[in-house]
């Protein structure tokens, strides 16, 4: 669950060459929450955009879920 953003970067006004790729940097985590920096690149290694410092939160009773989930899985 993404609960912020410190920052959006902006790329060049350039349209991007090609397809764009993105990178995810995870900066650090604990058990309930994680942060990352994000860049977006064209096929030419440009910049086109980035966001720096997301943070996402473990929507409560999600982790329940994803084990309820994977016991059905393993009884099929």
């Amino acid at each position: 669950l993404p609960t912020s953003i410190a920052r959006y970067v902006p790329g060049p006004s350039v349209r991007p060459l090609g397809p764009v790729s993105c990178v995810v940097k995870a900066l650090g985590h604990t058990n309930d929450k994680a942060r990352f920096d994000i860049t977006l690149t064209d096929s030419r290694g440009e910049n086109v955009a980035g966001i720096e410092g997301l943070e996402v939160f473990v929507l409560p009773g999600s982790r329940e879920q994803l084990a309820q989930q994977a016991l059905s899985a393993e009884a099929e």
